[in-house]
């Protein structure tokens, strides 16, 4: 994931450039306002595929932190046991860490995994959210690419047409 966001990021700061040079003379810099386009497709791409794999994650964390809750270390379930007021994963005699409040047999306390579910989700909401946001921008900066290489291509018809009158 962290490979995949930087070159997000690569990729976006090197498009922000080889646009800059095609916008400032589209005439003259074809070349660089279709790197451009290729640089922000491939942006894209990479975004719908990252914010795909992220969302069908986000679909199965009660099953995927089941397991992981059995390997942390008992100190780790402890803390999230005691501040969440929780008691093993699913109820309170699933997996629980040995702390005070789990040892009183009176009180049935809820597992923690509608507190690690919510944490998660809405933590990963956020980042699919926002890569599935800038998808909307990346369709936007297309879209007015194609517009100016258009405009561009209808210039230079005009200026070669002229041409044979001077």
């Amino acid at each position: 994931m962290l490979i995949a966001g930087l070159t997000i990021g690569v990729l976006a700061i090197l498009s922000s450039f080889t646009g800059f040079r095609g916008f400032t003379h589209p005439i003259r810099n074809k070349k660089w306002l279709m790197l451009y386009g290729w640089l922000v497709v491939g942006i894209l791409v990479i975004e719908l595929a990252l914010g795909a794999v992220i969302w069908f994650r986000s679909l199965g964390i009660r099953d995927d932190f089941s397991a992981k809750w059995r390997s942390w270390d008992p100190a780790l379930r402890g803390l999230f046991q005691e501040t969440d007021g929780c008691c093993g994963y699913y109820h309170s005699r699933d997996f629980p860490a040995d702390t005070l409040s789990c040892r009183n047999p009176d009180r049935d306390w809820p597992g923690c995994v509608d507190m690690i579910y919510i944490y998660s989700d809405n933590y990963l909401r956020n980042i699919y959210t926002v890569l599935f946001g800038f998808v909307v921008v990346d369709l936007c900066a297309f879209f007015g690419l194609v517009v100016l290489v258009q405009a561009r291509n209808n210039q230079e018809r005009y200026v070669k047409a002229d041409m044979p009158n001077h």
